[in-house]
């Protein structure tokens, strides 16, 4: 916020250039007095809109299941059922006649609030808030080692209590729904007390729209921005000489890249929308790759993936992997086609397959045996050649940009996949003229090869690097 202020008020063009500048110089200087130190990129809140919106684990699904018991008890005890309740603005004079009704004074309201019908009543404002003013539900975990009086300290008021905000604008509000329930009991309108919730000028979700609300005048960006951030607590502007000096520092940065320091990322918790973030941060999909996948799962977008097979497996949902099964496929000879389908599909037409086949062995030293089988059956047609495919054994052919390729078979049974030339077949379909490759994920010790599905994730090195940094992914050798 400094910043930016600092950039209305001064108007040179290089505020975030002089500061970033400034900063790699302090890492790299820092990095060369102590050897094998790396600086971490650790959870930056408010800065990311996950880390805005994420949920602790214990209470993630809070918000639905008052939802659930908004619909099912809560509304018809409180009387008139879901046709009152109905998170319009005449709404909260009912409730706010209720809660005066039944309750009347703070002090009784506090011997009751943890009650299930009163949490609902806060619940209920703070539900009208995020339906009409643009507000989200949040909740910060305390963090035991958080300085006291920052956000996630164990003494803030934010931290470990369900809350509503309006995270995404400068001058939004959040408060407690259960702090709103005692300003309307100490004396308060309801009304008045949901419309401490800035909305557009131009936008629906005043409670009271005769009377004015604070979103009603709001300011153009950098008028209203600048009583926060006051010139007496801005940096001095930059000297000519300074200047200069930045100047040639930005021009030795641009001819020697090795100059930039190396920044390592400390792992966190691995959720839909982190792997959204980090393979659009590693250029592995587009941001509107990213929003569709986040749409799909938006149930369970922000649920831990504890499990390193889980989180390699999601690359697959979004794109930039194929799932080599590890399980039953009924005809493993017909499924090679479908599998080499799907990984040419991720090189975006750079590699095509056609022309597929798959010719089975013949097992020599029970030829004779199988004749004498033949002419022992009676039953429909194709029934022998369905015996004679029973192990699955054979050679798949295909044509890869128009040139023959061939992988023998060695599985048991056409039931099962030969896992070792699936993930040779589909390795031979990385594109050429293009730095990614098809390598499969390591699950580790604990899940040999076989034991579970293999996943084929097509990606450049630097790409598996990043994988490997945020996530832990690490890869086999090609086959």
């Amino acid at each position: 916020m400094l910043l930016v202020g600092q950039a209305v008020y001064e108007k040179t063009g290089n505020i975030f250039t002089t500061v970033a500048l400034r900063l790699r110089r302090a890492v790299v200087d820092h990095a060369a007095a102590h050897p094998g130190w790396t600086p971490e990129r650790v959870c930056t809140p408010w800065v990311r809109r996950h880390e805005l919106e994420a949920y602790d684990d214990g209470w993630r699904r809070w918000p639905d299941a008052c939802l659930h018991h908004y619909r099912t008890w809560w509304a018809d005890r409180a009387g008139g059922g879901v046709e009152r309740w109905n998170f319009r603005a005449d709404s909260l004079d009912a409730l706010e006649e209720l809660l005066r009704r039944r309750l009347g004074t703070v002090a009784k309201y506090d011997r009751v609030a943890g009650r299930d019908f009163w949490t609902m009543a806060a619940w209920y404002i703070g539900e009208y808030v995020v339906r009409h003013k643009g507000a989200s539900w949040q909740y910060r975990t305390s963090n035991p080692q958080a300085p006291p009086g920052t956000w996630y300290s164990k003494d803030s008021s934010w931290t470990d209590s369900a809350f509503v905000a309006q995270p995404l604008r400068y001058d939004g509000h959040a408060e407690h729904p259960a702090d709103m329930v005692r300003d309307v009991l100490a004396g308060a309108s309801l009304r008045e007390v949901v419309d401490r919730f800035p909305c557009a000028p131009e936008g629906p979700g005043r409670a009271d729209p005769a009377s004015p609300g604070p979103g009603d005048a709001a300011e153009p960006w950098p008028e209203a921005l600048w009583p926060l951030v006051a010139p007496e607590h801005l940096p001095p502007p930059l000297t000519p000489r300074q200047l200069q000096e930045l100047d040639e520092e930005a021009r030795q940065l641009k001819a020697d890249p090795d100059l930039r320091p190396r920044y390592e990322v400390k792992p966190g918790r691995v959720t839909y929308t982190r792997m959204a973030e980090v393979l659009v941060d590693l250029g592995m999909i587009t941001q509107e790759k990213a929003r569709g996948v986040l749409h799909d799962v938006r149930d369970y977008a922000h649920d831990t993936l504890d499990d390193s097979h889980d989180i390699a497996d999601t690359l697959e949902e979004f794109g930039v992997a194929v799932s080599i099964h590890a399980d039953d496929v009924d005809y493993a000879d017909e499924h090679y086609a479908w599998l080499l389908d799907r990984a040419a599909a991720l090189t975006a037409g750079k590699v095509t397959v056609t022309n597929y086949r798959f010719v089975f062995d013949k097992d020599d030293e029970d030829d004779k045996d199988d004749e004498d089988n033949k002419d022992d059956k009676n039953d429909e047609d194709g029934e022998y050649e369905e015996y004679q495919e029973e192990d699955g054994r054979g050679t798949l052919y295909f044509d890869r940009n128009g040139e023959e390729l061939s992988f023998y078979i060695e599985q048991e049974s056409n039931d099962y996949l030969d896992m070792g030339a699936a993930q040779a077949a589909i390795e031979a379909l990385s594109p050429d003229d293009d730095p990614r490759s098809f390598r499969c994920v390591d699950n580790g010790p604990r899940k040999p090869p076989g034991t579970t599905d293999d996943i084929m994730v097509l990606a450049t090195a630097d790409q598996r690097a990043g994988l490997r940094r945020h996530f832990g992914i690490e890869f086999h050798e090609p086959w």
